[in-house]
């Protein structure tokens, strides 16, 4: 029998199924999870938890209450939002610690597969996870990603929280995601294993990046790109129909890394041995469209970044900036003055009132 002791303050549905949890006493109670979660869930403070959690049900908080989920290297994702394809929505989870799963810290996702995703934009958006908020948790030490909203998530919320030392990407944003706020975060030293960024925006758009701090990730801070619909012959890969636009990263410190804000980051790269779906655009099959325009970059702060801000796309807006007097440049725009793989300039771009001052 499942002891209910320490395990949750609130409404909570016991799944018929026995689930087996590893757990260690924590001043002397028994540290047991539900088998299943809904309503309003608090789990005792103080105790560490060798298992993952699942929510699928609107309507619910889970208030870990400072609790420790330990995946222990083997467990594959720490906390699961998983619409199991049916709408969800209003769902928090706050006050979690969240470390050392395989895969993901946190996963947002409707839960069918990508390439099982319907022609119909309209009816993903009706499937996937709405009004998801993450608040004042800690994810450390995921093996691939820290925090994932998953294809079509909308109008949630990571803030308040620390992602730290995920394998790849920190925070991902996947295809066709839109009105994402990451707001007053520490996202650092993410992206060890492949030379990744700390937030990637891919085919995402209408999205507030504010008051984040980025520091000391692999490849960069944030990036915003169109993905090519890599790896597409493997059927588990879809072509991205959203370019990266109108997104806000705003009010933001970016500290000690190769690149701060990289707007199409894929556009200049060789991505001859991607499995690119989308037509190449040149002969060679190495170059693709990155189409993220129209993003606005303004008032953020840069401070040992190599490069501050480099621009790929059309359109975009990078001002107000106050940039380390020992970056080279303020703003990189390679294709200004020399065309693109598809023989085009960069247009339209503004960069206005940057300037230098020393970091503290």
């Amino acid at each position: 029998m499942i002891s209910m002791r320490c395990a949750v303050v609130g409404f909570v549905m016991w799944s018929a199924v026995p689930t087996t949890v590893f757990a260690r006493e924590v001043e002397g109670g028994s540290c047991t999870l539900p088998g299943q979660i809904d309503g309003h869930v608090r789990l005792q403070a103080g105790c560490r938890y060798n298992a993952s959690i699942t929510l699928s049900k609107s309507d619910t908080t889970l208030d870990c209450a400072g609790a420790t989920l330990d995946g222990q290297g083997v467990r594959t994702i720490g906390i699961q939002i998983d619409g199991r394809g049916k709408k969800i929505k209003n769902i928090k989870v706050q006050n979690c610690r969240v470390e050392n799963f395989k895969n993901r810290g946190v996963n947002v996702t409707s839960g069918v597969a990508m390439k099982a995703l319907s022609k119909d934009i309209q009816e993903n958006y009706k499937i996937a996870p709405e009004g998801v908020v993450l608040e004042n948790i800690q994810v450390i030490g995921a093996g691939r990603g820290g925090v994932y909203f998953d294809s079509y998530v909308s109008n949630s919320t990571l803030k308040d929280s620390l992602v730290q030392g995920a394998g790849k990407v920190g925070v991902y944003l996947e295809q066709g995601t839109r009105d994402i706020s990451i707001l007053n975060n520490t996202i650092k030293e993410n992206g060890a294993l492949t030379r990744r960024e700390g937030l990637a925006i891919d085919s995402s758009a209408h999205n507030l990046v504010e008051g984040n701090v980025f520091e000391a990730n692999a490849g960069g801070g944030v990036f915003i790109y169109k993905n090519c619909g890599e790896h597409f012959a493997s059927g588990k890969s879809v072509l991205r129909w959203q370019s990266s636009d109108f997104n806000k990263i705003v009010n933001n410190e970016f500290r000690a890394q190769p690149v701060g804000v990289w707007i199409a980051s894929r556009q200049s790269r060789d991505l001859s041995k991607w499995g690119c779906g989308d037509p190449a655009l040149d002969k060679q099959g190495r170059y693709f469209e990155d189409s993220a325009n129209n993003n606005f970059v303004e008032s953020n702060r840069f401070c040992g970044v190599e490069v501050p801000v480099r621009v790929e796309g059309d359109n975009n807006y990078v001002g107000r900036n106050k940039i380390d007097v020992k970056s080279a440049s303020h703003v990189v725009e390679p294709f200004k003055d020399s065309p693109k793989p598809d023989g085009k300039r960069s247009v339209g771009n503004r960069f206005a009132s940057n300037a230098s001052y020393v970091c503290e």
